[in-house]
């Protein structure tokens, strides 16, 4: 068998003979949030500019090269936490307690997600097997005709639509 492969009908991301994770949907509104949180965010800096006439206004200079090195670094740092929960909350394994507890000699201060990813990260060792991570995990929300017919077995029918 070639790794990684996803096994869609047990929801299972098999990184090797030895790997699978067991993959959760995550809500989409979850997604949606944190992809458009927008805490954090730096602010371009005013500036004074001189018109014609020499009236002045104050006005935000969003080509600052500071201004763009403290976005592109929010950016980055956005794009992470983004990743860091697909992975936290999409595989429903955790870290085993030895792990766990070698992560918080590192630092007391890793939060439960943060050693969760960087578990998984340490056992999916390629950007490509990880990427397909994530892409597995994010498609477990994909609407499908499997689901979609099991989604209409909870319906009753006998052929008659409601009044209502």
């Amino acid at each position: 068998m070639e790794y990684p492969y996803l096994d869609t009908e047990k929801r299972e991301f098999h990184a090797s003979e030895t790997i699978i994770f067991t993959l959760v949907p995550i809500p989409i509104m979850n997604l949606m949030v944190i992809r458009n949180t927008k805490t954090g965010k730096p602010m371009p800096p005013e500036t004074e500019m001189v018109y014609a006439g020499g009236k002045t206004r104050i006005e935000k200079n969003p080509f600052d090269p500071e201004y763009l090195k403290a976005l592109n670094e929010w950016e980055l740092e956005k794009k992470f936490a983004f990743t860091r929960y697909i992975i936290s909350f999409g595989i429903k394994e955790n870290p085993p307690e030895d792990v766990v507890n070698s992560y918080k000699e590192i630092s007391e201060d890793l939060s439960a997600t943060e050693i969760k990813y960087m578990w998984v990260c340490s056992l999916v060792d390629t950007d490509v097997f990880f990427g397909m991570l994530v892409e597995a995990i994010l498609g477990q929300n994909t609407v499908t005709e499997k689901g979609l017919e099991e989604v209409a077995e909870t319906f009753p029918s006998d052929g008659k639509q409601s009044a209502d």
